[in-house]
């Protein structure tokens, strides 16, 4: 009789703890008014406290691809997409444009220093320093008419870098690609494939497009010169944002990403990527990577 009451005893204190347990791990339930109508924490971040990330192409000395390196991808291959915040690599990324600006960057030779009689030799390599629009230090360079290369009076490269500001329309997420040297012709093709975009408005007939008219699928293509092999973008359209159904979100990003640029508060780190687009050709603007 008595091994009953223990029993009923340990059973109850039992019960009571699963009880006491329970109520303390419940998950509070919130309405969307008590959870959206506070101060979020993040009203004084603006786009110069982050930075964007960037997309580049994988070429076949990307430590992306290369198993024995720490930089490693499961499943990278040279010509992938790397979305380099995420980490994430894909063959193709839907985009639309929302900005472009010519960007001028002075970057120290990595590991071939000036090829100009008389200039600095100096190697090592990394960003001198990112002129950004400016370009009133090309006047002070020298040109090497081999692959008509630019060349400051340190003994740099000074690369002129089609800088492409995006939006992912799917997901709504800011981006940029910078396009120079190697890829310097494909950011020329789709610069003139967005020029020719054409719109008709309801009073005004047909108009140019903006440049955010459009998503556009990014992908890559194998290109190949005095034996090195290395990937360029190419681009194929796809539909308007009209027509998207985030089409209305994604203008005013565009709208504010031109605000943001044309006000100074739009930053960039031009170094973001540059390891994961390290081609094997050397020195040619069309067919090599920056010396």
């Amino acid at each position: 009789m008595a091994e009953t009451k223990t029993e009923d005893k340990v059973e109850k204190q039992a019960s009571t703890d699963i009880a006491v347990t329970t109520e303390q791990t419940a998950v509070a339930a919130f309405n969307d008014d008590d959870f959206f109508g506070i101060d979020t924490g993040m009203d004084q971040v603006t786009t110069a406290d982050v930075t964007l990330p960037r997309y580049v192409i994988l070429q076949g000395l990307s430590p992306q691809v290369n198993s024995r390196k720490d930089e490693y991808i499961e499943g990278a291959k040279m010509g992938m997409i790397l979305n380099t915040a995420t980490g994430k690599v894909m063959d193709s990324q839907r985009l639309v444009f929302a900005y472009y600006q010519r960007r001028h960057i002075e970057w120290i030779p990595r590991d071939k220093p000036c090829p100009i009689p008389g200039m600095p030799q100096v190697t090592g390599g990394g960003l001198y320093k990112d002129y950004g629009t400016d370009d009133s230090i090309v006047a002070e360079c020298k040109v090497w008419e081999e692959n008509n290369s630019l060349w400051t009076p340190r003994g740099h490269e000074l690369v002129v870098t089609g800088t492409w500001y995006v939006i992912d329309p799917d997901t709504l997420s800011m981006g940029w690609i910078g396009m120079g040297k190697t890829q310097l012709t494909s950011s020329k093709k789709l610069l003139a494939g967005i020029r020719d975009e054409k719109y008709v408005h309801p009073k005004l007939g047909i108009q140019p497009a903006p440049m955010f008219y459009r998503v556009w699928e990014m992908s890559t293509k194998l290109r190949e010169n005095d034996g090195n092999e290395w990937f360029v973008w190419q681009h194929k359209p796809a539909e308007t944002i009209q027509t998207h159904p985030l089409g209305k979100q994604i203008l005013e990003m565009c709208r504010e990403i031109s605000r943001t640029i044309k006000e100074g508060e739009m930053q960039i780190d031009v170094t973001v990527g540059e390891a994961a687009e390290t081609t094997q050709n050397r020195g040619n603007i069309d067919s090599g990577a920056r010396m």
